[in-house]
C-alpha cells in the first residue's frame, strides 16, 4: 500500500502545481526509479520548458541520454501513447505526449481533442474548452471534441453559478 500512496502523492503534486518545474522533475525522478526513462524524459522536457535553467532537470536528462529509449517518432505513435496514458489516468503525461505530436503536426485535431479531454479530467475546464475549440477548427465534424467542449462549458457554467 505505501507504493500506491506514493504514486498518488506524485500525481497529486502535478495536479496541484501543473506549472511548477519542480513537480515535473519530482515525478520524473519517480519514473526513473521505476525504469521508465522514456516517460521521465517527457516530464524533464516539460520542466525545462518551464524553467530552462533548472539544473536538476538538466542533470537528470543527461543521465537518461545513455539509456535506450524507444520514443515515438510520428504523430500517430504519439496519439497511441497519449491514449494509453489517458486510459491509465495519467492525464498530465497524456497532455505531454499530445503536445509532442502537435510539435510534429500542429493541425492534428485528435490530439487537440485528447488535450481537451485530459484537461477536463484535471478540472481545468477553460483549457479544455480552448483545446476542443482548436480541434474543431481543424476538424469541424469531430464529435468527441464537440462532446468534450460541451462538457467543459457546462462545468464552467456550474463553477460560475456557485
Amino acid at each position: 500500500m505505501p507504493f500506491a500512496r506514493s504514486r498518488i502523492s506524485r500525481r497529486n503534486a502535478l495536479r496541484l502545481a501543473p506549472a511548477s518545474p519542480d513537480s515535473f522533475t519530482y515525478y520524473a525522478r519517480y519514473l526513473l526509479s521505476h525504469s521508465r526513462a522514456e516517460e521521465a524524459r517527457a516530464f524533464l522536457r516539460s520542466a525545462l520548458e518551464l524553467s530552462p535553467t533548472d539544473l536538476t532537470a538538466r542533470e537528470l536528462m543527461e543521465q537518461t541520454d545513455g539509456q535506450t529509449i524507444n520514443e515515438p517518432t510520428t504523430p500517430e505513435s504519439y496519439l497511441a501513447l497519449s491514449l494509453r496514458l489517458y486510459g491509465e489516468e495519467r492525464y498530465v503525461e497524456s497532455i505531454v505526449a499530445s503536445r509532442r505530436a502537435l510539435g510534429l503536426r500542429s493541425g492534428y485535431a485528435e490530439e487537440w481533442n485528447n488535450i481537451g479531454a485530459a484537461y477536463n479530467k484535471l478540472g481545468r475546464y477553460e483549457e479544455a474548452a480552448t483545446a476542443c475549440e482548436q480541434a474543431l477548427r481543424y476538424k469541424p465534424d469531430l464529435e468527441l471534441a464537440r462532446n468534450n467542449l460541451q462538457y467543459a462549458r457546462e462545468k464552467l457554467k456550474e463553477r460560475l453559478s456557485h
